[in-house]
């Protein structure tokens, strides 16, 4: 899996995800969910900006796992790393966390969908058909090239 691929799916998902939102600011009412408890109820409400700030700790949660994505030295692993496992488990690490990262961005994203732009259907699935996409093109290929990297 090529982690180049995985990082720029990520940032666009972002841009589109901040893109949507400023697209449709002004049909959203002044008062939008701010939180959805566990029966699908909306039980708090904030003012309308309230929808931007999501985009923003997307962003951040995003900067700390590209940075500890660029650091796997300073991770913990759970076994000792040696220098002759050092390579696969750093690669392991690095693959986690940018799989990890996508689906962090990918409920940002959806949740946001979810709670103020629920009118717009494209904004709910266009991120999971991503994914699913992309873990089937994923699957495809670790089944033709096998798990290691050559």
């Amino acid at each position: 899996m090529n982690l180049r691929i995985l990082t720029l799916t990520n940032i666009l998902l972002i841009i589109t995800h901040f893109i949507l939102l400023v697209i449709n600011y002004a049909d959203l009412p002044e008062q939008v969910p701010s939180h959805v408890g566990l029966n699908l109820k909306t039980d708090a409400y904030r003012h309308k900006s309230f929808v931007f700030p999501i985009v923003i700790l997307n962003i951040i949660i995003f900067a700390v796992l590209e940075f500890l994505k660029s650091k796997p030295q300073i991770l913990n692993y759970g076994v000792p790393v040696t220098e002759k496992n050092k390579e696969s488990l750093y690669r392991g690490m690095q693959k986690f966390l940018s799989i990890l990262n996508l689906i962090v961005t990918f409920l940002f994203f959806s949740t946001s969908g979810y709670m103020y732009l629920s009118f717009n259907k494209i904004f709910l699935w266009f991120p999971w058909g991503l994914l699913i996409a992309l873990f089937i093109g994923s699957a495809i290929f670790v089944v033709k090239q096998g798990w290691s990297e050559k």
